[in-house]
Formats: structure tokens, C-alpha cells, sequence
């Protein structure tokens, strides 16, 4: 865009007339005199308008309101010291603001909760707390850490969850005893149906470990109500159907998943896409009563302080604040041991001072004979 002009400094940092810079405006030389029409006071950024007395910018050559025109001599108008709306309006106000700004605090917690709070951290919470008061107060409430604290439960049980179910008794049967060459041999299909409406995660143990089983070929992506998981396996091998960690989080539940052992002795026919044959099949069933993981739903008068009861250990917290004490004790010392030894060196420079006073007077008295 071709405009002729200045930069001028409005202080506010609003953008005026065809194009500027962050605290500077654009203004056309047009709309200046020789005697800088408006500008030479930087707190007059407002003219009164004759007509309807309404407040305009100075980069308004009429009011906005009757369009009524500017005096060209500006001992002609009345020149105004005022501020810009801080609710970012075109509204001209003395108090800068307008009335009608919307403060971040008057968000309801019931909306920055599931809306605002999935795109911040504990940290940006804790930093935010800690600007005033009244963002303290905002910050604190348990609404806010209760998110944080059903997360860190889920993210504590689902590991103590796995293991529970990996130590898991299971009812023994005649294949436990055989050799690795007949187990090899009885090689079978696995049939995992998930008749509930809980997305699941399948788990197996291999080696004493239990990992994560790739549950598609074409999506790595949880059991939905309706969908099978079919593979191959041997008997004995221990399974898992653990609900989905993002399930978790909106439904801290501790009686939802199960292990089982496959056993060969109990295959039933059946139908797949074109054939049947026989498989081990396992449906997931949903349980009646969803029962909370412990301390979950329970109702404290700070979360926030239960969420830190979680996350601290007080082993390493006692360490840190004996590591601590020992470093405070060693820079204590060192402290006294340098203020010792800037009072020596403090007496010796002021003994070199009197010694070059008086070696200057003797100077001075050789000089005159």
C-alpha cells in the first residue's frame, strides 16, 4: 500500500490509519501542520469535536459520530490527554477502559476445566498462581487439581494394575505339565470379543515381560464394543484386557480388566469370515458396579495437597534437604572464611595507605632543600 507518512509514538501499541508498527502509528502528513497539529503533547491523542463534543482520535479528520470536519488550527479545537480502550475497542475513555471488557477470571470453572485446562501443564498452573492474588485464588481452587489429581491416580495404578493381574492365581490344568515340544505342537487361534462399551487394551507376557500386543495390522488403536482381536498363540500364555489409559482418566475404575491363561482343552468352534474352526474365545464382558479407585472420588478440602502427597516422596525430599543443609553449612563457612579474609586485607590496605601518606611527606621535605 503506497502512503506517504510518519511513525509516531502513540504509547498504546494500537495499530491507527493505513499501516504501522507496534507502539507506533502511521500517520499522513496530510493531517499535520508546520506545528505538529496534535502531536507535540504525547498525552493529547484526542480531539473534542465542536459540533457533538464527541472525542475523536487525532487521525480523524471528521468526528465519527456527526462528521462534522476538524479545525485546521488546532488552537481552534480542544485538545484532550486520554487513553484507548484497554479492551482493545475504538472507544475513547479516560480511565482506560470502557466498562465493557471481559476479565480471564470471569471464565466459569465449569468451562476452563474441560475446555482451557487439557492445553496447560502443572507448571503453567503453578505459574500462573503465582502473578497476584487474585490469580492464586483462581488457580487454587480443587475443581482445577482435581484433573491433575485423578491423572496421577490413574498413572499409579495402571502399572500396580498389570502386575496384580500377572500375579494372578489361575486354575491349573493337565496342558501345565507338558514339555516345550507338545506346547510348540498345540500351537491355536485366539478370539478376543469385546461385547462392552469400554475401549480395551490387550497385553501379553512373553519372557517374563509384559508388553503391549499390536492389536491391527492396518491401526494401532484400543478394542471398540463390537471388535474382535484374533491371533495365534500356545497354550499356557498368559493374556490381559486392560481398559485404555484415556478411559481411565474419565473413569478411574479399579474392577474393570482381567488375565486369563489360554487352554487348549477348552476350544469351541468358531465361525469366521468364510470358515470355522476351533479357537479359544474370550469375551469382554462390562462389570455391573464400577467400583473408583481408591482415594478418587473421595472429597478433600485440598486437592492440591493431596495431588503434592502423590507426586513428592518424602525419602528424597529428607535427601535433598540433607544435601541441602550440608551445602548451606559448607557456604556458611566459606562465607566466614572470606569475610576474615577481607578484614586483613581491609587493615593492610589501610596501613599501605598511612605508610604512602607518610613517605609522601618525607618527599615533600627532601624536595625543598
Amino acid at each position: 500500500m503506497n502512503f506517504t507518512g510518519a511513525l509516531i509514538p502513540d504509547g498504546s501499541g494500537r495499530v491507527f490509519g493505513g499501516g504501522a508498527v507496534r507502539g507506533w502509528t502511521l500517520i499522513h502528513h496530510s493531517m499535520k501542520c508546520k506545528n505538529g497539529w496534535g502531536f507535540s503533547d504525547p498525552t493529547i491523542r484526542a480531539w473534542s469535536c465542536g459540533n457533538c463534543r464527541a472525542e475523536c482520535f487525532m487521525h480523524r479528520v471528521k468526528c465519527y459520530k456527526c462528521q462534522f470536519p476538524r479545525p485546521e488550527n488546532p488552537k481552534d479545537a480542544k485538545l484532550v490527554p486520554v487513553d484507548m480502550c484497554k479492551c482493545g475497542c475504538e472507544s475513547i475513555v479516560k480511565q482506560g477502559v470502557c466498562g465493557n471488557e471481559v476479565s480471564f477470571f470471569d471464565i466459569p470453572i465449569e468451562v476452563f476445566v474441560p475446555l482451557i485446562l487439557k492445553f496447560l501443564s502443572v507448571n503453567d498452573i503453578c505459574s500462573l498462581s503465582q502473578i497476584d492474588k487474585e490469580n492464586n485464588n483462581y488457580f487454587s481452587c480443587n475443581e482445577i487439581w482435581r484433573s491433575f489429581y485423578i491423572s496421577e491416580k490413574v498413572k499409579k495404578f495402571y502399572p500396580d494394575k498389570l502386575i496384580s493381574l500377572s500375579n494372578q492365581k489361575v486354575r491349573k490344568n493337565s496342558t501345565m505339565t507338558w514339555t516345550n515340544e507338545e506346547v510348540r505342537a498345540a500351537r491355536c487361534t485366539l478370539v478376543i470379543h469385546n461385547v462392552s462399551s469400554i475401549p480395551m487394551d490387550i497385553y501379553w507376557v512373553r519372557n517374563g515381560q509384559i508388553k503391549l500386543m499390536i492389536k491391527s495390522r492396518a491401526r494401532d488403536k484400543p478394542f471398540s464394543r463390537g471388535e474382535k482381536f484374533i491371533t495365534t498363540t500356545y497354550p499356557n500364555h498368559r493374556w490381559f484386557c486392560v481398559p485404555t489409559e484415556e478411559w481411565m482418566l474419565k473413569n478411574p475404575c479399579s474392577n474393570v480388566g482381567f488375565s486369563f491363561v489360554v487352554n487348549v482343552l477348552e476350544l469351541t468352534d468358531h465361525k469366521f469370515d468364510k470358515t470355522s474352526k476351533l479357537a479359544f474365545v474370550r469375551k469382554i464382558h462390562e462389570p455391573r458396579d464400577l467400583k473408583p479407585i481408591k482415594g478418587a472420588n473421595k472429597e478433600y478440602a485440598s486437592v492440591k495437597k493431596e495431588y503434592m502427597k502423590l507426586v513428592l516422596n518424602l525419602e528424597k525430599l529428607n535427601e535433598a534437604f540433607r544435601k541441602n543443609s550440608a551445602n548451606k553449612e559448607r557456604y556458611h563457612n566459606d562465607i566466614q572464611r572470606l569475610t576474615r579474609n577481607l578484614k586483613a586485607y581491609q587493615r593492610d590496605f589501610k596501613a599501605a595507605q598511612k605508610k604512602e601518606k607518610a613517605i609522601m611527606h618525607a618527599q615533600s621535605v627532601v624536595k625543598q632543600k
